[in-house]
């Protein structure tokens, strides 16, 4: 008994056709018995003779995606660009390919829709699904708390606002009658204690620097006089009237140019002592300053005593109304400050939020 071998065509049509529709034919039936032919998982790689696969070595290329084909069961074609028939023909389907075929219908559980399709009368026709490109994974939303995804909602007016009433009597707190000039009401803030404060402050920095710095000029014999309350009002006095009548430099103000001579200057007080007073003018101890990153570092320690006596002297001088409207304004400042803002839109650029 000799053994027979069948092409790719013939195994199709055997495979998809039951028991009892199977009658073999003439040369079928000459007491040969089937004997698949040894195939690698496709039946377009069998080594029949009558089946031509050409040759499918993968270029160096990159992979790009490709439609899915199906293979019509009565005519043995492809479809899809470039398909062509199960003879001798080049084609993208994935039979081509090693493994278990997914373009044809011999898989075990599709032979019998396949074949009532074809008893039927209908053609199985090709349907070109390109690949969609894989869909990113929508990222999960993080888990909230029960107590805010569920938030207890309460209506605008469940509790009203509790103000506690306005008592204060708003105005002026001190008697104004008998100020009868400027003076009088500068005064009120500029007060004996203030005037005090400086000068001993003023005195101690001035001592603490000489005995640190014997060798400067301050340190030598009768260079430094301690400053006295009088001393001080002249020094304050000539303070604000350079801020009336500027000049392009201090040293201007104490000119004996004919132009330039202002003889009030010279005649209250001389250069050499406003500088050394202004030198050393001071508002607080240097010694009882906290270092950097200490929990509780001053970045106005220098001027804390001087803010704590105005903002003392403003509450006891006057009392707002209930309703004020606070508007905030950047002072210009070009000197070297660490809480020194940089704002655009002002008119002053640089400066300090008061």
């Amino acid at each position: 008994m000799s053994n027979r071998g069948y092409s790719s065509e013939e195994a199709y049509r055997i495979l998809t056709q039951s028991d009892e529709e199977w009658e073999p034919s003439s040369d079928e039936s000459s007491g040969s018995e089937y004997e698949p032919v040894e195939s690698s998982g496709s039946l377009t790689q069998s080594s029949d003779e009558e089946v031509e696969v050409p040759d499918r070595t993968r270029r160096t290329r990159p992979r790009v995606a490709r439609p899915q084909v199906t293979q019509d069961p009565l005519q043995g074609q492809q479809s899809g660009a470039g398909a062509g028939g199960l003879r001798g023909e080049a084609y993208t389907s994935s039979a081509a390919r090693p493994g278990p075929s997914t373009s044809t219908a011999v898989q075990h559980g599709e032979v019998a829709s396949t074949r009532r399709a074809v008893e039927a009368g209908t053609v199985a026709r090709a349907v070109v699904s390109p690949s969609q490109p894989p869909q990113r994974q929508a990222r999960r939303a993080p888990r909230v708390p029960e107590v805010l995804a569920n938030p207890d909602w309460q209506p605008p007016t469940s509790a009203a606002p509790v103000v506690p009433p306005f008592t204060a009597q708003s105005g002026v707190r001190v008697e104004t009658a008998q100020i009868g000039s400027a003076l009088g009401f500068f005064e009120l803030f500029f007060t004996a204690e203030l005037y005090d404060l400086v000068v001993a402050e003023s005195n101690r920095y001035a001592t603490q620097f000489i005995a640190d710095n014997p060798g400067s000029s301050y340190g030598q014999p009768f260079r430094w006089k301690p400053v006295q309350v009088s001393e001080f009002r002249t020094f304050l006095g000539l303070l604000l009237s350079m801020g009336i009548t500027k000049k392009h430099e201090l040293r201007s103000y104490w000119s004996t140019n004919q132009i330039h001579h202002m003889p009030m200057y010279s005649a209250a007080m001389s250069r050499t002592r406003f500088e050394t007073i202004l030198r050393f003018l001071h508002f607080s101890d240097n010694s009882t300053s906290r270092p950097r990153g200490h929990p509780a570092f001053d970045r106005l320690h220098k001027i804390r005593p001087l803010i704590d006596h105005f903002n003392q002297k403003f509450a006891d001088l006057y009392t707002p109304a209930q309703n004020i409207c606070v508007d905030e304004s950047l002072i210009h400042f070009n000197g070297r400050l660490g809480f020194k803002q940089y704002i655009p839109s002002k008119r002053a650029v640089w400066g300090q939020i008061v």
